[in-house]
């Protein structure tokens, strides 16, 4: 379930956290549909409302830009699922 507070856009993707790593602040999520690993960073997390972490495992609705280096990063998230928080941020607003 998302919430209409949510600022995805039509363009986001559905994902599952992968990998976290708390002492670096950072972690990557994988497509459902398929595709190389989606960057992750903690400041996403913060604006979004939905602290420091995330739990390797747990889905979320990602949307996505190129990087420096070009690979996919995330610059807006929030949680999927019946027990999500109406949480989603862009942080380049």
């Amino acid at each position: 379930m998302y919430s209409a507070r949510t600022n995805l856009g039509s363009k986001a993707i559905d994902a599952e956290i992968v990998d976290w790593v708390d002492a670096r602040g950072f972690g990557f999520a994988r497509p459902a549909s398929g595709g190389s690993d989606i960057f992750v960073h903690v400041v996403v997390l913060r604006r979004a409302g939905l602290g420091e972490k995330l739990a390797k495992g747990q889905r979320v609705r990602i949307a996505t830009e190129p990087g420096r280096d070009g690979r996919l990063r995330a610059c807006a998230i929030g949680l999927a699922g019946p027990d999500s928080r109406a949480a989603a941020a862009d942080i380049w607003r």
